[in-house]
C-alpha cells in the first residue's frame, strides 16, 4: 500500500510544508496550472504537475486571472479580482484518470482541493466514475459563496464526503 497526498490547487506550495510537517512517508503530487508558483517544490521531493485538475483532459483552457497570485477554471468567480477578460490559456487533467492510472484502490489517499469552485464538477463527477471512496481523507476549501452557488447545491455536493476544512490562511501560521 502506497500513502500519497494529492495537493490539488498547490498554489505556492504551502500546503506540502504543512503536510510534511504533519505527515510522514506520502508520495506527494501537487498540482498548479501557475507552475511558476512550484519552482521550489521540485528540490523537495514533491512530484509537480503544471496543470489543473478537472473533469477532463485538455490541452488549452481559459484560467482566469486576477489580483493574487491564484485563479480559476470557473468564469463566474469575481472575487480575488478575477475577471472573465483576463484569463490564461493551461492544461487540464482527469483527476479520476490520473488517480486510476497510477494508484490503487488498497492505497492511501489524502486530498487536498482548493481549487477555486472546480471542486462542485470535481467531487460528483468522482462519485459517479466510482472513485470517491478511493480518497481516504479530505481537505477542502469551498467557494460556493464566491462563484454564485446556491447553499443548497453546496450542501448536495459537500455531503458525499466526510471532509475537513482547508484554510490556507490559517495553515500558513503552522510553525
Amino acid at each position: 500500500m502506497k500513502k500519497i497526498f494529492l495537493d490539488c490547487g498547490a498554489w505556492t506550495g504551502i500546503s506540502v510544508d504543512y503536510f510534511r510537517k504533519h505527515h510522514k512517508g506520502f508520495e506527494i503530487h501537487s498540482f498548479e496550472p501557475l507552475f511558476e508558483n512550484l519552482v521550489e517544490l521540485e528540490k523537495r521531493d514533491t512530484i509537480i504537475h503544471p496543470v489543473a485538475v478537472w473533469i477532463r483532459n485538455r490541452d488549452s483552457v481559459r484560467f482566469f486571472t486576477g489580483a493574487t497570485e491564484s485563479g480559476t477554471l470557473n468564469p463566474e468567480k469575481r472575487t480575488g479580482g478575477l475577471s472573465p477578460d483576463k484569463y490564461i490559456l493551461v492544461q487540464t487533467i482527469d483527476i479520476v484518470e490520473f488517480i486510476k492510472d497510477n494508484f490503487k484502490k488498497t492505497d492511501y489517499i489524502i486530498m487536498k482541493l482548493n481549487v477555486e469552485g472546480a471542486e462542485y464538477d470535481i467531487i460528483p463527477y468522482m462519485k459517479n466514475r466510482g472513485v470517491l471512496d478511493w480518497v481516504n481523507e479530505w481537505f477542502i476549501q469551498w467557494h460556493w459563496d464566491k462563484i454564485g452557488y446556491t447553499k443548497g447545491h453546496h450542501k448536495a455536493v459537500s455531503e458525499m464526503t466526510e471532509w475537513k476544512p482547508w484554510d490556507i490562511m490559517e495553515h500558513k501560521k503552522f510553525n
